[in-house]
């Protein structure tokens, strides 16, 4: 069995799953399954129209294990481009306070292909952005 290219050389734990957590409202802090090491993404507004995103990783092994570089690899080169490139074709033109259109697909089972969190976060930034109204029901 191998992750990103390369053989996984033990047994799954519990350690090795995906977990993303956002830090409300420019932080996030993620781990791939066995990539041995945890990465974090800062969203940096720099005016109305752009911001910066870097990228940063952790790991607590002092020589850095080749999964963990092959994991860093891919997101650097294949996830995180598609992602921005994503991001910014659904924004583009946008220029707005808030992001109101579109559908949510929400499973009252929260399944991973739920989107009860992107519905959750857009309630915040329009919360931030407006106060306390909800435009969204």
């Amino acid at each position: 069995t191998s992750a990103y290219g390369v053989p996984i050389e033990s047994k799954a734990t519990d350690a090795d799953g995906f977990f993303n957590i956002g830090l409300w409202p420019h932080n996030t802090f993620y781990q791939f399954p066995y990539s041995q090491c945890m990465g974090t993404f800062m969203m940096i507004p720099l005016d109305e129209e752009r911001t910066i995103l870097r990228f940063g990783y952790y790991t607590p092994h002092e020589a850095l294990p080749a999964i963990s570089r092959a994991a860093m690899d891919w997101m650097n080169n294949e996830l995180g481009p598609e992602d921005i490139d994503l991001n910014i074709t659904v924004q583009k033109g946008l220029h707005s306070l808030g992001y109101d259109q579109g559908r949510y697909m929400i499973d009252p089972e929260r399944s991973n292909e739920s989107e009860h969190l992107v519905l959750h976060f857009h309630r915040l930034v329009y919360r931030a952005l407006h106060g306390q109204g909800d435009p969204i029901q």
